[in-house]
């Protein structure tokens, strides 16, 4: 047998695939350092700051005996920002003794790159879910990584990247827990929907979702690949109403581990996710912003904002 007969045999598909990810991988952190400071990057590091400050005032001092931040939560101006990423960075941050800034950020860096990464293997399982073909994942995945902003953002941008990177996370447990209604389904998506939500509070849009396929599943569909529920009886009435427990089951932990990942929730739960849900939703944004080589008012961006970044940021490609 000669060698490069040898060597197809041993390059399955398979194994091409691990091959892939494991360089990219590779690649991503060593380029990680090559990436300077966002300009959101101090403000996302505040918002980690003032929380682990309230969580540590609430324990007695258990995290540090020293003070994270002056400001209290209570009073700081951008409490209803998600803080999941924060505290878990801040907290990986002090279990290795990083306190120069350069190491502070270069960290995070790592940390957004290794969270889109995950996210990049949970988005080619979802895809082989939907299209049973691994030349059409791949294809997708490499459509997500040659995209430029996305790129670029996946090495620095820890609040719109992770946003992405659980999104897709969160519809593949969404997806598995369709076609698998079981309570662990249910457990995994409630844990991704919590920190998705803790994330960025828009996140509700998923809980949302997966409330509305459960009722719409047993009416609409009869997929060969879902696998039905095995229940004492039959019709849609049975099938909706044990869609409703799982449901059911889903939205408490799911809530449950909203709260918990999320301190600001803590106190007053149901009274601060108001709170939170309306100052996002009427987010004021009064900064300046750079269109087309000048610098215009928010507010007074053209209607086309949105499609000319759009096209700019768009591989020509992709389109055709």
């Amino acid at each position: 047998m000669s060698f490069m007969k040898y060597l197809k045999l041993r390059l399955s598909p398979k194994l091409l695939i691990i091959l892939f990810f494991t360089g990219y991988f590779i690649l991503g952190l060593s380029l990680a350092g090559d990436y300077g400071i966002h300009w959101d990057d101090h403000v996302q590091y505040q918002h980690g700051l003032v929380t682990a400050n309230y969580v540590n005032d609430l324990c007695g001092g258990c995290l540090s005996d020293n003070s994270f931040s002056d400001t209290r939560l209570d009073e700081y101006k951008d409490r209803s920002h998600g803080v999941i990423f924060q505290l878990t960075a801040l907290g990986i941050q002090n279990l290795l003794g990083i306190s120069d800034a350069r190491s502070i950020f270069l960290l995070r860096h790592y940390l957004t790159f290794i969270i889109f990464f995950t996210g990049l293997i949970f988005f080619y399982r979802l895809l082989m879910l939907l299209f049973d073909n691994r030349a059409t994942a791949m294809l997708g995945v490499l459509f997500m990584i040659l995209s430029p902003r996305i790129f670029a953002d996946s090495f620095y941008n820890s609040k719109d990247l992770v946003f992405l990177s659980l999104t897709i996370i969160s519809t593949w447990t969404l997806v598995r827990f369709l076609y698998q209604p079981t309570f662990s389904s249910a457990g995994f998506h409630a844990l991704a929907s919590a920190l998705l939500i803790s994330t960025r509070i828009i996140g509700v849009f998923v809980p949302a979702l997966t409330l509305l396929f459960l009722v719409l599943q047993p009416l609409i569909t009869r997929d060969e690949k879902i696998k039905r529920w095995k229940l004492k009886g039959s019709g849609i009435f049975t099938e909706l109403r044990f869609g409703f427990i799982r449901g059911g089951y889903y939205l408490i932990l799911m809530f449950l581990l909203t709260v918990a990942f999320w301190p600001y929730l803590w106190n007053q739960p149901f009274q601060h996710f108001v709170e939170i849900f309306t100052t996002m939703s009427h987010f004021n944004w009064d900064d300046p912003v750079l269109f087309r080589g000048e610098f215009l008012d928010s507010c007074s961006l053209p209607l086309y904002d949105v499609l000319y970044w759009i096209g700019v940021t768009t591989p020509v490609l992709y389109p055709l």
